[in-house]
């Protein structure tokens, strides 16, 4: 269960109540998957990469491993590419000379090679050096990758020249779950699961439904997602394989059944029910499907998240009048500790990998906004831009975060930096909302 953008607080009653009203939005749209990149890269890493050698090899222009390099780094906010048309098409072409991407302000340049291995199978290399001190950080070797996975080896480079030179942890060969809309004129209005890469590209349903679908999270393991379905009129929390092999209604509650989220050891889910009369936050063991009680209040209590370690949870509450943030314990539950203080609103908050920040929704001047929170320091800061968003999700990193908003076309997906510094669009096809990123499909 979300609480929904431009709702008031006297309205959340009947949203949960309902778990069924959604904003219309605009009709699905034909156009492909991009990418939009928008907003200051000041202060992050400039690097060329340039075109690797050989790329004509690759028919698909979707697989230009280059330009997939450079949308994945500046989509990180740490990075500022070099575009290409900026590049000297003499040195491009040449050997590498790294005293002249020194001098046009590269610190780091990549290149590489693609190489066909026989029917629609290649070999690429790929090395990542620093023009200042002339040192070579990776040499890698992607061999018989085929063209289906020629996306995928591209975030995998991504990965590492992003692990060489910042010190942390990639996030671009994962995946995002989200929910799409299907408004085709004439036909029944339908409601899609569908997965993609990080970057929105390359798109696969997992589940169809005319009743409505919400609150995606993935199990660690990156096997199953769990998810809020209303199949059988009323809601019900589902987990499904991504396989298609298991799907199972674990909570079928009369009353509410919202917001699920999986542990960081993938052994149990927290959700939201009323099957005590109150809406409050439980915590389920996935094998045995036992239940245990973690808030007790009165008030409205919804969208737990878990802490990174695993110890605690963060969750919304109205206890205080309006949604705030709030923190407890699994081992002392009702000792409730408040995290939010700026803002009269502050809703759906999702932790960092890391353990030391959060992200929420924040009613702000201009609408609802992208906020995070510092635990160490209980610094916050409106990060977004766009005003009407919705449901944070931190990438397997934490350096990034997807949410949705609306604007002229419906619901968009997007991917700020956590510094705030860069903003993508994922321009996928249709009505899109609720993003869930899910962890790392590779080891770094």
């Amino acid at each position: 269960m979300r609480f929904q953008g431009k709702m008031m607080h006297q309205q959340i009653k009947t949203v949960i109540a309902g778990l069924a009203l959604l904003v219309s939005l605009a009709a699905l749209a034909d156009d492909p998957v991009r990418v939009e990149i928008t907003g200051g890269t000041e202060q992050s890493y400039p690097i060329a990469v340039t075109p690797f050698k050989n790329q004509v090899a690759i028919a698909n222009p979707d697989y230009n491993i280059a330009q997939i390099i450079r949308d994945d780094l500046g989509r990180s906010g740490s990075f500022n590419p070099m575009r290409e048309a900026d590049m000297s098409p003499v040195m491009v072409a040449g050997d590498l000379n790294l005293d002249y991407w020194r001098k046009v302000g590269q610190d780091y340049v990549v290149i590489g090679e693609v190489r066909p291995q026989g029917t629609d199978m290649y070999q690429v290399d790929m090395r990542l050096i620093n023009s200042l001190n002339q040192q070579e950080l990776v040499a890698r070797r992607w061999n018989g990758v085929s063209g289906q996975l020629l996306r995928a080896a591209a975030h995998q480079m991504s990965d590492a020249i992003y692990s060489a030179i910042t010190g942390r942890g990639g996030a671009f060969d994962s995946r995002m779950a989200y929910i799409r809309i299907d408004r085709t004129p004439g036909k029944r209005k339908m409601f899609l699961l569908e997965v993609a890469d990080s970057d929105g590209y390359a798109p696969r349903t997992i589940l169809r439904s005319y009743m409505p679908l919400m609150s995606i999270s993935w199990s660690p393991d990156a096997t199953r997602l769990a998810y809020v379905s209303f199949e059988n009129r009323k809601p019900e929390v589902i987990i499904q394989s991504l396989d298609g092999r298991l799907r199972q209604s674990v909570a079928s509650f009369d009353g509410i059944n919202s917001a699920p989220a999986w542990s960081p050891d993938g052994r149990s889910l927290l959700m939201t029910l009323s099957k005590g009369g109150n809406p409050d936050i439980y915590v389920m063991d996935v094998a045995t499907r036992r239940l245990t009680q973690l808030t007790f209040d009165p008030a409205i209590e919804t969208e737990a998240t878990w802490a990174a370690d695993g110890q605690s949870i963060f969750f919304n509450s109205d206890r205080r009048g309006q949604p705030q943030v709030f923190q407890a314990s699994l081992a002392s539950p009702r000792d409730v500790k408040r995290i939010t203080f700026d803002g009269k609103y502050n809703a759906k908050p999702i932790a960092s990998p890391d353990g030391r920040y959060i992200a929420y929704i924040r009613q702000d001047v201009g609408g609802f906004k992208i906020t995070t929170q510092d635990l160490t320091t209980g610094d916050s800061k409106v990060i977004s831009s766009t005003g009407s968003d919705e449901s944070p999700s931190f990438s397997p990193n934490g350096d990034m975060i997807a949410y949705s908003y609306n604007d002229y076309r419906g619901g968009v997906i997007a991917v700020l930096s956590r510094n705030g510094r860069a903003f993508t669009k994922l321009n996928i096809a249709g009505d899109v909302r609720d993003p869930a990123w899910g962890p790392l499909t590779t080891a770094q």
